[in-house]
This record gives structure tokens, sequence and C-alpha cells, in this order.
């Protein structure tokens, strides 16, 4: 097997591989954002390095119910090295990304003879703006690691076909064979290469009815079945509640249609084959098309329904053209080789892409950008290689001054991408920017509003997600409970009441109703939540806390007591020690009571209402220099604190009486 790679290419490639990391590089300094990251990395419960976790993911699956367990792998490897710190999450995906430059120059330049072609196409993936989201993005390193692992398999199986003076090669098989497993274990997107291998048998001039090329793919075959039945049985797996996931949940809109469906998927196919070389309208989602609450098909659908029927008519000509007579006797035929070329390019593009179509639902987008990291290689494969056969024909000087123009269009572009990635606000600004009518990117930026203190703005964000879907339970919740915060405690337990018509199996809903009625003084209606709140979820500390509380206003300490216990066991804090010591002081236990303050101020020694309430027992107990020194140590960390001058005027009053 001869490749042949000039200096001028492997010049240009490394200059190249500089160029992508030098565009990439402030995508360092972007953080986590609340949709896949959320699901993936930070708030994965198995993202831990342990043993339990890694058989988790290899035998059931992901919390967040996909199955890409060697994902998984690296993701806890990395978060055992540097915890929740975005960048080296960021970093590591931008190093995949230029390996599979870097082999994806390798690839080409086994099966492409045409100068240029290999580099061209491998600079067009390196810089591609809809890459931005797997490279810019730390919930992407499944698309990098897939990809990473297919293209090493691709490599050892043609080399394996090829080998040396046209003599198979057993060792790169094997190793091919290893790689592809590695690949279906990083990402489900990977059960297309035993067909992408078989058109390669094809395009490397094998015949159909060669019975080799079949058996040899059963080693491929037998893992992409295994995978694909995990794939599909890992939602069974899923716990919580993961963003990302959020199209497995009930929402207001009618079923789609068969029919709406191939268009649908006509429509994604011809506009993901437009991207692929002109980029625009990139979003991190992309809405379903709807009208008053229904899927709709718009006009401008038809449209691109036509040029895919166009697209698959001429693909069928060409397909025919190239294979000579009969596709029984003949591989194809490689004379005529830009032909070949471009039948191997559309088949790569359209074997990757026909099983993201969403005919089979399983993302909350109708398309979404990512799909397009390993597929679109086809299609700029096809570009690269009719414009190098240009070039070598006429107009040289205009298709050059129009490359370079043109990759420095795709540059800026994947720059502005980078950005976009920043943070969750400025991704979900994108999407509004985009899509206005999105109302999960209202309620996504509302959250990260939320987490950020920030609760005007969250409360806009909120009002506009139930405004676009007065459904939407989880919104209404949050903004009850902004709007709880600042003393409408009415309006907020409306907002919960609508919440829970809606939807009462989350332990949440009533949790917060429960606080709501807490605040408005209706301490039993309030522990009345909090009980079903326990009831859906056992296990939940908040509730048990809060319900201590209620039963501490109704005079109930023992059973507050026994509710604190509950809240201890399930989770140390600070303030289920300090709820359990007032309750305790309340019964006339004040020794015990300092026992649990003791606790909650090792862990938080900044809890202030912990050494005010110590104080107050140091007080009963007579033990004044004590309760001085903590009334000292409020005034030191909170200067005027109300509460302990108030002690050590009593105290001082006290003592001298």
């Amino acid at each position: 097997m001869n490749i042949t790679i000039r200096k001028k290419e492997i010049i240009l490639l490394f200059f190249l591989l500089a160029v992508t990391a030098i565009i990439y590089a402030p995508a360092s300094k972007n953080k986590f954002n609340n949709w896949d990251d959320f699901s993936y990395i930070t708030h994965n419960p198995n993202i831990e390095l342990t043993k339990e976790n890694v058989n988790k993911s290899f035998t059931a699956g992901e919390p967040h119910g996909m199955y890409a367990p060697l994902t998984a792998l690296s993701l806890s490897v990395t978060n055992h090295f540097y915890q929740l710190k975005p960048k080296p999450y960021i970093l590591t995906n931008l190093v995949f990304h230029l390996c599979n430059v870097l082999l994806l120059f390798v690839f080409l330049s086994m099966i492409s003879s045409r100068p240029f072609v290999p580099v061209l196409v491998a600079a067009l993936f390196a810089i591609h703006p809809a890459n931005a989201e797997v490279v810019a993005y730390a919930a992407g390193r499944r698309d990098v690691l897939y990809v990473f692992f297919y293209l090493l398999c691709m490599i050892c199986y043609t080399r394996s076909v090829l080998g040396k003076k046209n003599k198979p090669s057993l060792l790169f098989y094997i190793l091919s064979v290893v790689f592809a497993i590695l690949s279906l274990l990083s990402k489900g997107q990977a059960v297309t290469i035993t067909a992408i291998l078989l058109i390669i048998d094809l395009f490397l001039g094998k015949k159909i009815n060669d019975k080799s090329i079949w058996i040899n793919k059963l080693p491929f075959l037998l893992p992409t079945i295994f995978v694909t039945y995990k794939i599909f049985h890992a939602p069974l797996h899923a716990v919580g509640s993961f963003p990302a996931m959020s199209f497995l949940e009930h929402i207001n809109i009618d079923v789609v249609t068969p029919f709406q469906h191939v268009i649908y998927a006509c429509t994604m196919f011809a506009q993901y084959v437009i991207k692929s070389i002109i980029p625009y309208h990139l979003s991190l989602i992309h809405s379903y098309p709807t009208e008053n609450g229904y899927y709709a098909i718009p006009n401008i659908y038809y449209f691109y329904t036509l040029l895919f029927v166009c697209f698959a008519y001429f693909f069928i000509r060409l397909t025919i053209k190239i294979f000579s007579k009969s596709t029984i006797q003949k591989g194809v035929n490689r004379d005529k080789v830009t032909n070949s070329l471009v039948w191997f390019g559309v088949m790569f593009f359209s074997i990757n892409m026909v099983m993201l179509l969403q005919i089979i639902r399983n993302s909350y987008s109708i398309m979404n950008d990512h799909y397009m990291y390993f597929a679109s290689i086809g299609v700029l494969f096809v570009v690269s290689e009719i414009t190098i056969k240009q070039l070598q024909k006429k107009h040289r000087t205009i298709l050059v001054i129009g490359l370079v123009f043109y990759f420095m269009f795709l540059s800026y572009l994947t720059t502005e991408r980078v950005g976009v990635f920043k943070n969750a606000i400025t991704v979900w600004s994108d999407v509004i920017k985009k899509y206005p009518e999105e109302y999960t990117a209202y309620y996504n930026r509302g959250l990260e509003y939320n987490e950020q203190e920030n609760y005007d703005k969250a409360l806009i964000d909120f009002n506009m997600t139930v405004r676009l879907n007065p459904g939407y339970a989880k919104a209404r919740m949050y903004r009850a409970i902004i709007i709880d915060r600042r003393g409408n405690h009415l309006e907020a337990l409306n907002d919960l009441n609508i919440a829970i018509s809606l939807d009462s199996t989350h332990a949440l809903f009533f949790l917060n109703r429960g606080c709501v009625l807490q605040n408005l003084g209706k301490f039993s209606e309030s522990i009345n939540d909090l009980n079903k709140a326990i009831s859906l979820k056992p296990s939940y500390d908040l509730a048990f806390i809060n319900r201590a509380m209620d039963k501490v206003a109704l005079k109930d300490y023992p059973g507050a007591i026994v509710d604190c216990d509950s809240a201890i066991a399930i989770k140390q804090h600070p303030r289920y020690y300090h709820i359990r010591a007032v309750s305790k002081k309340m019964l006339g236990n004040y020794d015990r009571a300092i026992v649990d303050l003791n606790e909650s101020i090792l862990l938080n020694n900044n809890f202030i209402p912990a050494y005010i309430e110590r104080a107050y027992n140091y007080f009963y107990l007579k033990e004044y220099d004590k309760a001085v020194a903590d009334c000292e140590q409020v005034l030191r960390m909170e200067p005027g604190n109300q509460q302990a001058n108030q002690l050590l005027k009593n105290m001082g009053y006290a003592m001298n009486k």
C-alpha cells in the first residue's frame, strides 16, 4: 500500500493544527452550562471514579439515560484529577479534536490520490463552526472520543485490506475491531461502523458478491448489536431529572404524524448538507416548528424536501453510473476517480446521518449541530475533491482567493461560536436570538440567573417560559420560589397549586408548597405537603427538616427532634443540628442542645445562628463567660448583630442582678 503525502501537505497540516489550537484557545476560559454539562458532569451522581460507578456505566448506562461508558470513564478520570474545573475538560476535548484532524488527514491520504484533497478536508473539518459545540463545550467529549476511535478503526481497516503488496494484514484487522468496539462504547452514533467499513470495501474495488467482505464484518456487527440493545435499554436505568433529557417528559404538544416525520427528516437531511458547506443559524438546540401548540410544517420545508428528492435522484443516477454493468459482478469502477470519490463521500455522510434525523426521536431538538461533527466529513470530502479538481484546470487564482476568504469566514464564525459557549447565559441568549419562542431557552437561562442570585432577570425569564408554555410545571415552581422570597406568598401558592395539578409526581413541588404554607403560618397544611414529599422521596432531608420546623412552630418538640434525626442521618448539615438544638432547648435540655450546636459549628465555623443559639443555652445555664464569648465571636463576624447585642445586654442585667 502506497500513501503519497507531499512535503507541502505536511507543512500545511502542521500550520493548520497550530491555527486550530489558536482559534480554540479562548475556549479554555469557558464555564460549564446547565444543559448536557449538567447531565454528564456537574450533576452526574456517578461522576466519581469508583469501581461501582464504572461497573454501572458498562452494565446499565448513565443516570441521564445514555449508554456511553467509555465517555463516562473519560470524564470520571478528568474529574478525579481536576474535580469540577471546566478548563481541563475543554482542553482535553481540544487535544482529541486536533488528533482527529491528524487522523482524518491520514485516512484520506490512504484513499485519495489527488494532491491536497486530504489537507483541505482536514482544514475544513478543523475550523468548521458547527464543531465548536463539540470542542468548546465540556460535554462534547462524547463526540471527539468516539470519532477518535472511529477514525483509527477506518485507518487500520483500510490498512488491513490493502496491506503490503495488496496482501491483507491480520494485525491491522484485529486493531480495527478493537478500535470499533472502543468507538461504540464512547457513543451510540458509532453503530454505523459496519456499514461504513462495507462502503470502504466497495470503494477499494471489492465486489459486492465477495463473501469475504460480509464475513469479516461479523466481528464488527456483533458488538454493534450489543451496543444498540444497550442504547435502547439505558433509559430504563435513568435516575433523577436532567435538562437535556426533558424531551422524555410530557410537553403540551401533539404527537408527530408519520407524514410530518418524513418531511422533517428530508428537511433536516438537506439542511445538514447545506450547513456542512455554509454554516448558518447554528444553535445549541433547534426548535421543532409549531403552530397553536401543535407540530407544523412550514412551507419552506417542502422546498427542502424537494431538494432532498433531487439529491436522492442524482445520487441514484451516480451510483448506477459508477457501478459497471452489474453491482453483483463489479466493485466501484476506480477508473472514474472523481465520481467514485463523490459516491464515497455521499454514502459516508448519508449512512452517518440517517439515524440522526429524529425518525425515532432521541433528542429535544429537531436537529443538532454536533451531529455534523463526523458525518459532515463526507460532504467536505466531496466539496474538496471537486474544488481541487477545478484548481488543476482553470481559474486557479480566483479559486485560491475564494478559498482564502472562505477559510477566513469559517475562522471568524468559529471564533464567535467558541464565545457563545462561554457560559450558560451566553448559550441560552444565543438560542433565544435564533428561536425567540423557545421556552426551554428562557427556562434554562432563568435557572442560571437564579443560581447567580440575579432574581429579577430570573423572574423575567420564568415569566416568559410560562407565557410560552403555561403547562411547564417546573417553571411555575421556580417562579413561585422567587415570588415567595419577595413576600407574595399567596401568588406563589397559586403557582405551586397549578404546578402540582400539572404534575403531582415531583417531591420538589410539594416541598416548596409546604415551605410557602409555612410562611403563611399554615403549619398543619405544610406538614401534609411535606408528608407527601417524603412519600415520593423517602430520603428527602429538606422535607424532614422543614417538617421539623413546622413541628417546632406547633410546639411538637419531640416530633421535631425525630425529624431532625432523620434529616441528619441522610445529610450532615449545620442547619439540621441547629434546629434539633432549638427543639432540645425548648424542652429544657440545654446541655444536649449545646452538643448539637458544637457539631453545627464544627461543620461550619461561620454559621452565626449556631453561635447565637449556643450563647442562649449558656445563658440559661448561667455560664455567662461562654455566652459572652459566643456573642463577641458573632460581632467579630457580623458587627452590629442585633441578637448578639441584645443578649449581651440581657446578660449584663442578669449578672448585675
